[in-house]
């Protein structure tokens, strides 16, 4: 009778355990449209400046935040000021509301990582925190405020 009894509560803790982990894949899911929203935002950042040869675009979340993460593949091996503005312009004008703010990084053409604090400065752009020199999160609200009013 015991051992009956574990046996049922066993089988009802995993029956939880396993509907919690399949709710929790589900809330980590892409949203409907997230790959259209990305190319969206990555199409109008590439023609933002010639000096941007890729664009990365991927949604990610910071405790409750979500965050858009964008990364930047110049085709030299600097990124200058004014085509950081353009690029951040164009994020501003393309990304949809529910992001919070935005992660960025660059590349050199041959992969090595840019140093984005002394662009970003240049830039003036308010709402930036660097989280070390070569990654930056900027506020959303900040990159809206680029994009042209039409």
């Amino acid at each position: 009778m015991v051992l009956s009894m574990v046996n049922r509560l066993g089988r009802v803790a995993l029956g939880g355990i396993v509907v919690a982990v399949v709710l929790a894949l589900g809330a980590c899911a892409a949203r409907p449209g997230a790959a259209e929203t990305h190319d969206e935002i990555a199409d109008a950042v590439r023609d933002a400046s010639p000096e941007i040869a890729e664009v990365f675009v991927e949604d990610g979340v910071d405790g409750l935040s979500p965050y858009l993460f964008v990364e930047l593949e110049m085709s030299g091996d600097a990124l200058s000021a004014d085509a950081l503005m353009a690029a951040l312009a164009a994020v501003g004008a393309t990304a949809p509301g529910r992001y919070e703010t935005v992660q960025l990084i660059a590349r050199s053409a041959a992969g090595d990582r840019i140093d984005l604090e002394g662009p970003l400065q240049q830039t003036g752009i308010d709402g930036v925190f660097m989280i070390n020199p070569r990654l930056a999160s900027i506020q959303t609200g900040a990159l809206r405020d680029l994009a042209p009013q039409g």
